[in-house]
């Protein structure tokens, strides 16, 4: 397995770890967005998933939302080799890429970038999220703090 490919599951598994202390209902939330996110991609493009996740009142699709922008928009450092889009908001960036050189092939880099990560969030949030993408009620289910802002 390349670098590139274990930075991805690396950037992953932090983002899940975060998710951890949130409600179960916010992480089958995010679960759900994992789920549809290649479907979104694959039909309506980067730039109309884009602005359905943000766009979208869930704590899944805000978590999602940010996961992208900190992945194609972050700082690369040496876990991080691949940052597609930099400065921003991935949405603001997408819609401007006819501002940039080069815009179609950033366009898809970033495409194919999402789809890399793909392969690691769905196995790794169903496995790794204590809820595991399945509705189990559990003692005081919806009633836990939660970092996600209203």
């Amino acid at each position: 397995m390349n670098s590139l490919a274990l930075a991805r599951g690396r950037f992953v598994l932090a983002q899940l770890r975060a998710l951890q202390q949130w409600r179960r209902a916010d992480q089958e939330a995010f679960i759900g967005a994992v789920r549809e996110l290649p479907a979104l991609v694959r039909t309506n493009g980067l730039g109309q998933t884009l602005a359905y996740l943000k766009g979208k009142d869930d704590a899944g699709a805000r978590a999602m939302y940010r996961t992208l922008t900190e992945w194609l928009c972050g700082v690369p450092d040496a876990d991080r080799l691949e940052c597609i889009l930099r400065d921003g908001d991935p949405f603001e960036v997408v819609v401007n890429l006819k501002d940039l050189p080069h815009a179609r092939a950033t366009y898809m880099a970033a495409t194919e970038s999402v789809w890399r990560l793909c392969e690691w969030l769905k196995p790794l949030a169903v496995s790794y999220l204590p809820s595991g993408g399945r509705a189990q009620p559990s003692p005081g289910d919806g009633s836990e703090a939660s970092d996600e802002p209203a």
